[in-house]
């Protein structure tokens, strides 16, 4: 997926320590999971919590580099997203060396200097109503938007039925 020639150089000379911490955590779980790493036992369920400023993103990382442009009729959803994806980084990146071509580079710079991770079967739960989850087939996040990573798992809670007797009786004392 990513041509070292294709890269801009804003681009290519600078690491974001979000992202390679993510995706780092995120091998090491998958690892512990496979029953790689004795002595450090995870449940099947356990998956990458990602801690924004306004909800928990419980979801699995898509690899870009094993991300292929073929699109397969058998899984036509996905195969198009990651085409979107590839497509949409190589168009950016393109934009970005013609800008460094036209321009003095030592005039350009980025202003949002940050990496993006790929989430699939993402499950955002807000910190405000964490019982009004979305569900998210695949999203792109961007890293400056991380607070903090785990691992486990969030059950969703079984509904609360109102007590309509206290409901009555406080409307009544009104």
């Amino acid at each position: 997926m990513h041509d070292e020639q294709n890269i801009p150089g804003l681009l290519n000379r600078r690491i974001d320590m979000k992202y390679a911490t993510t995706i780092t955590f995120y091998d090491v779980i998958q690892h512990i999971k496979a029953g790689e790493i004795p002595g450090f036992p995870l449940q099947a369920d356990v998956r990458l919590l990602i801690i924004t400023n306004f909800a928990i993103i419980e979801a699995d990382l898509v690899d870009p580099d094993a991300v292929s442009q073929e699109i397969n009729p058998e899984n036509m959803k996905p195969e198009l997203y990651k085409a979107l994806i590839n497509g949409v980084t190589e168009a950016r990146n393109s934009a970005i060396i013609e800008w460094e071509q036209e321009n003095n580079l030592d005039k350009i710079a980025l202003i949002n200097d940050t990496s993006y991770l790929i989430l699939t079967n993402a499950v955002i739960i807000p910190h405000a109503n964490p019982e009004a989850r979305f569900q998210m087939g695949e999203m792109l996040l961007f890293t400056d938007q991380i607070v903090g990573i785990t691992a486990g798992h969030i059950p969703i809670p079984p509904p609360q039925k109102p007590n309509w007797e206290k409901l009555l009786n406080a409307a009544e004392n009104e």
